[in-house]
């Protein structure tokens, strides 16, 4: 591994490692840590709960600590129909489900917000993805860099590189005990919302969706075996 690229070793017998540039799936305009931390969490060894199938989701959240941003909350779940349910109903802050991988967050079916509820609703989640474990830790740490640095904001985005972007104090997902449930919540992501140009009210569906299709797509193509 060095700092122009990474080496995937597939999961499974039979399988050559490959490797491949960077700059396809690790973008400039992370910090460089995060870059860092993108590709060690890519060559790492995997346990075998990071390559169980399952579903990672994005859920609404209203908390008023998070008034006049765009907060989801980001996991995985083997059976996410069942985790949702739980959720909302426990809770008012969770006030809906936003997409998961892969059913609602994938290119060829890509639902708008009201389809979204209604597949969740009546059961239908679809069949889980592979390596739902190691696709949720890659996840969180590129939301992690957006939530906090907001490179998204800069007016060239996504034609910047982290260069361009101010440095701030690195966010964490929130885990602190919620004020209408009383659970900890955990793997909240709180984003600033774009205020002009083309992105306005896009948040979700530019810069949050994709990351999850992303990561999704490299590993079922890549790096996981047929499930």
């Amino acid at each position: 591994m060095n700092k122009d690229g990474f080496t995937v070793h597939r999961w499974g017998p039979g399988f050559e490692s490959v490797r491949f540039d960077d700059h396809n799936y690790i973008p400039q305009y992370l910090q460089q840590d995060t870059q860092r931390k993108l590709r060690d969490a890519i060559e790492k060894g995997l346990t075998e709960k990071d390559t169980m199938p399952g579903y990672v989701y994005a859920l609404n959240v209203t908390d008023p600590e998070h008034e006049g941003k765009l907060a989801f909350k980001v996991g995985y779940s083997k059976n996410v129909t069942d985790r949702y349910s739980r959720w909302k109903n426990i809770c008012k802050y969770i006030t809906g489900i936003r997409g998961w991988w892969p059913r609602s967050i994938n290119a060829p079916n890509d639902y708008d917000e009201s389809l979204v509820e209604k597949l969740i609703t009546s059961n239908q989640q679809g069949d889980a993805g592979p390596m739902a474990g190691q696709l949720e830790r890659l996840v969180h740490i590129e939301l992690t860099d957006l939530a906090t640095h907001a490179p998204y904001l800069h007016p060239s985005f996504p034609n910047i590189t982290y260069r361009d972007v101010p440095p701030q104090e690195m966010a964490k997902p929130k885990r602190k005990h919620c004020g209408s449930c009383g659970q900890k919540h955990q793997e909240i992501f709180s984003f600033r919302r774009v205020e002009e140009g083309d992105l306005v009210g896009k948040e979700w569906e530019v810069i949050v969706k994709p990351v999850i299709r992303k990561w999704g797509e490299f590993l079922k193509d890549h790096f996981a075996e047929e499930i």
